[in-house]
C-alpha cells in the first residue's frame, strides 16, 4: 500500500441515495462505478468474487466496477445507503484498483467511520451547505479504514494480478517525487531510481497507474499550484519558480491545460 499515491486520489461523487427493498428483492449486475453500500435496516446477502456475505444493520460493502455481483434480501424489508463514485489520479478514473480493498466492511471494524458517513449522508440528503464535501470526506475516511485493515492481509494471486505491475516496485519513485515535487523532476532520473530503462519505465508506470509518469508529476504540481494561486499572494513567476518550472510561460501553459484558465498575474 502506498500512502503517497492514495492521498493524491480525488473522489468524484456521482450519486448518493437510500434504497429500500422488500423480501423478494433479487439483483444481479455489474456496477459502472465504485459503489459503497451501508445497511440501515434489515439484512441481505451479497455474492461477490465467488464468496457469499451476510450484511446486517450498519455493515457495509465496497464494490469495484465491472465485477458481477448478486444481492438478495433475507428479511421482510431492507434499506441501505449507496454511494456511486469515481476515484481519480490524472485521467485514471479507476484508481482504487491500485489498492485491492473491495469487499465486506464490518460495522465493528469501522464503527466510527461508518457512523460519520451515515451522519454526513443525513446532512447531504437535506441539501445543507457544504454537505457534499462532508460526505466525500467521510467516504474517504471509510476507504482509508478499509485499506488500513486489509494492509497486512494476504491477497489471492489471480491470473491478472500475476502480470500486473505492482506499486511496491515503484515505491522509491513515489518517495522521490514526494520529496522533490517543488523541483524539476526528470523522467530519466525516475527511471534510474526504478532501475529500468526510460522507455520500459514509462510503459510500466502507465500500466500500473493509468497515466504516464510525466502526467502524474504534472497533476501533483498543478494541485499545489492551485493552492498557491488561491492564496493570491504570489506572482506567476514566483509560483513557477517554487514548482521548479523552467519559466513562467511553461508553468502558465501547464496550468491552462489543466484548469482551462491561464495565469497572467
Amino acid at each position: 500500500m502506498n500512502n503517497i499515491t492514495f492521498k493524491n486520489i480525488t473522489l468524484n461523487l456521482v450519486l448518493a441515495l437510500q434504497a429500500t427493498h422488500e423480501k423478494d428483492w433479487y439483483e444481479s449486475k455489474n456496477n459502472e462505478y465504485y459503489d459503497l453500500w451501508v445497511v440501515t435496516e434489515g439484512e441481505f446477502h451479497v455474492e461477490y468474487q465467488g464468496t457469499s456475505y451476510l450484511l446486517q444493520k450498519y455493515d457495509a460493502f465496497l464494490f469495484y466496477p465491472d465485477i458481477l455481483c448478486k444481492t438478495y434480501s433475507v428479511s421482510d424489508k431492507c434499506s441501505f445507503l449507496f454511494l456511486h463514485f469515481d476515484a481519480m489520479i490524472g485521467t485514471n478514473h479507476h484508481a482504487l484498483h491500485l489498492f485491492p480493498s473491495d469487499g465486506f466492511i464490518s460495522r465493528k471494524s469501522a464503527f466510527k467511520e461508518l457512523s460519520l458517513l451515515r451522519a454526513s449522508f443525513t446532512h447531504y440528503s437535506k441539501n445543507e451547505p457544504f454537505s457534499e464535501l462532508l460526505l466525500i470526506g467521510s467516504l474517504m475516511t471509510v476507504l482509508s479504514r478499509q485499506m488500513a485493515d486489509k494492509l497486512n492481509q494476504p491477497l489471492p494471486l489471480t491470473d491478472s494480478a500475476k502480470t500486473r505491475p505492482t506499486l511496491s516496485n515503484l515505491n522509491p519513485v513515489f518517495i522521490y517525487i514526494n520529496h522533490h515535487i517543488m523541483e524539476p523532476i526528470s523522467i530519466h532520473e525516475l527511471a534510474r531510481i526504478a532501475n529500468l530503462s526510460e522507455q520500459y519505465f514509462i510503459k510500466y508506470f502507465k500500466k500500473a497507474m493509468g497515466v504516464t509518469p510525466a502526467s502524474y508529476v504534472n497533476d501533483l504540481k498543478m494541485k499545489i499550484a492551485l493552492e498557491l494561486v488561491s492564496k493570491n499572494k504570489y506572482s506567476v513567476k514566483e509560483i513557477s519558480q517554487k514548482l521548479g518550472y523552467a519559466d513562467p510561460y511553461t508553468f502558465s501553459k501547464a496550468f491552462k491545460r489543466t484548469y482551462g484558465v491561464a495565469q497572467q498575474k
